[in-house]
């Protein structure tokens, strides 16, 4: 998808499947709860704001708060819309 997002808003695809967990490389387990008590996800960042820090690219994992999260559907996909303060981490 090619959006051009002003500010700093954060565009993910946020990762599939049933997982409720993710390892890290270094062993720390980060939990993501499932169903309507879901506050926090893990998904990969597609575009972002002309405003956002460095801190963040297009390719990363990232987890982050999805409490004020937009969701929105596009070709059958979905994705979150978050301002870059909702970002909890970045994968490295």
């Amino acid at each position: 998808m090619n959006l051009k997002l002003f500010g700093n808003g954060i565009l993910i695809k946020p990762d599939g499947g049933d997982d409720k967990e993710h390892k890290t490389k270094s062993g720390i387990i980060i939990l993501t709860p499932t169903g309507s008590e879901k506050q926090f996800a893990i998904g990969t960042v597609v575009s972002y704001g002309i405003d956002c820090t460095d801190k963040v690219k297009a390719g990363d994992r990232v987890y982050y708060s999805q409490l004020q999260a937009g969701e929105f559907e596009y070709n059958n996909e979905k994705y979150d819309m978050i301002q870059e303060s909702s970002l909890i981490g970045v994968f490295v």
